[in-house]
């Protein structure tokens, strides 16, 4: 992967735009997953999507002496630590000595309202049809490929992506009738946050999925 990361890297800095969007997609949902327990939703987004705009305008500094990894998330590391900074109202904010819970960050109240909206999620999910509900699980919780779903349900991995994009937009419908301001990507955010609540692993990507 490293090898991968660093060839892409090379053709994004040379100009493909398509190259810096395959990291970007290869590396999102693992950078939302490192502020996930940090910060609230809202946050974790904007952090999010801090950490590719500063990769954007330093991938050409990147030496090649750390693997790809390092360098995103040491950006990652230090767009938390300087949010984390600002928040921070008692003297200087030092990342070795403070808590998360010193700066204020995902107080009681607020975990309660996240939790809630991880219910109404796992609820809504529930309301699908059966065969919409396990194609869903299988494929963000249990590591199943298109190719793999296609199999098991006898159609075309195609129409297994066009199911699962047909499924997440009914499922966001659903979802926004109780939570009316979220957005298109907190679909893919509070399947994976479910998936670990649920004790799964990391989720690994099928790139071709739901498009």
């Amino acid at each position: 992967m490293d090898r991968e990361d660093f060839e892409l890297l090379q053709q994004w800095v040379e100009g493909e735009r398509r190259a810096g969007d395959r990291l970007v997609k290869r590396y999102h949902k693992g950078i939302a997953r490192f502020f996930m327990n940090a910060v609230g939703d809202q946050e974790r987004r904007d952090l999010t999507n801090e950490t590719f705009m500063r990769l954007c305008s330093a991938r050409h500094r990147f030496s090649g002496r750390s693997s790809f990894r390092s360098f995103l998330y040491g950006i990652a590391r230090n767009v938390l630590n300087e949010f984390l900074r600002q928040k921070y109202r008692d003297g200087e904010f030092d990342p070795q000595l403070h808590t998360i819970e010193d700066t204020g960050q995902l107080s009681i109240s607020r975990l309660i309202s996240e939790l809630v909206r991880k219910e109404v999620a796992m609820k809504c999910l529930r309301e699908l049809p059966v065969e919409t509900k396990q194609m869903m699980e299988l494929y963000y919780w249990h590591d199943m490929t298109a190719d793999e779903l296609g199999q098991m349900y006898g159609v075309p991995a195609a129409t297994v992506r066009t199911r699962l994009h047909s499924a997440r937009k009914q499922l966001q419908k659903m979802i926004a009738k109780h939570q009316p301001d979220i957005s298109s990507l907190d679909i893919d955010q509070q399947l994976e946050t479910l998936r670990r609540l649920l004790g799964f692993g990391p989720q690994k990507m099928d790139e071709q999925a739901g498009e």
